[in-house]
């Protein structure tokens, strides 16, 4: 199995145990707005229900996507212009604040996360944060 593979295993078998809990993406969601001011600002009219759907299929888009497909390449396209500074100016420095509440909400949601687990969601967030950063 080439580690691309093995990495969308990890992950997606991380995503299922911590949203089968079903507060998975809440407690992302509080840790990453209390991580800053600005951050909680960007989501003041922010329908979190939406939200969260949203984000659970661009997980799942993005382990498509990492994994070469080219339709899902297509629908992250279509997110980062939406996040670009010409859209919700989602400014890159952001990402890394997202990615370090995912990974701890992660690892606060699946016990079974470790060392191998967590690389390999740093992995893949990292290939899809650097697409949305080269598109800002």
């Amino acid at each position: 199995m080439s580690t691309t593979e093995r990495d969308i295993e990890l992950v997606n078998d991380s995503l299922e145990r911590c949203d089968s809990q079903g507060e998975f993406l809440d407690a992302f969601y509080r840790r990453f707005f209390a991580a800053s001011s600005e951050i909680a600002d960007k989501f003041k009219n922010t329908d979190l229900r939406r939200q969260k759907r949203m984000l659970r299929e661009s997980f799942y888009v993005l382990l498509l996507a990492y994994g070469g497909d080219e339709a899902a390449w297509s629908l992250l396209e279509e997110r980062a212009v939406r996040h670009s500074r010409t859209g919700l100016d989602v400014e890159p420095r952001l990402y890394n604040i997202w990615l370090d509440c995912l990974i701890e909400t992660v690892r606060e949601f699946d016990t079974r996360a470790d060392g191998n687990t967590v690389r390999a969601w740093r992995r893949v967030m990292d290939k899809g944060i650097a697409f949305m950063a080269e598109r800002y």
